[in-house]
């Protein structure tokens, strides 16, 4: 499983700011596979370069929150072939595979 996965399953359940994913993140997977900031950011950049996840809003303190993009669902999606993906709830499950390995 790649971080990628982890951080699209993560934001389609909502728009998150990389502190928010990274405290979220901690959560969910924190005991069996711990990120760390700077990488979370990094993967967070690349996603944006890639299209998979666009900026949603900004606030106070560069606090940028992001969301997933239509193209960031088909390769949230695409990496579990097996799931049905109709609502954005549904994508949760990615996570949830995510974290089983």
């Amino acid at each position: 499983m790649s971080l990628r996965y982890g951080l699209l399953g993560l934001l389609a359940e909502g728009p998150a700011s990389g502190y928010d994913l990274a405290q979220r993140f901690q959560e969910v997977l924190g005991q069996i596979w711990p990120a760390q900031h700077p990488k979370i950011y990094a993967e967070l950049r690349r996603l944006a370069d890639e299209g998979l996840i666009e900026v949603d809003s900004q606030g106070p303190r560069r606090r940028t929150a992001y969301r997933i993009t239509p193209t960031g669902w088909r390769r949230c999606a695409s990496g579990w072939p097996t799931a049905t993906w109709t609502t954005p709830c549904g994508c949760s499950r990615c996570c949830a595979r995510c974290s089983s390995g």
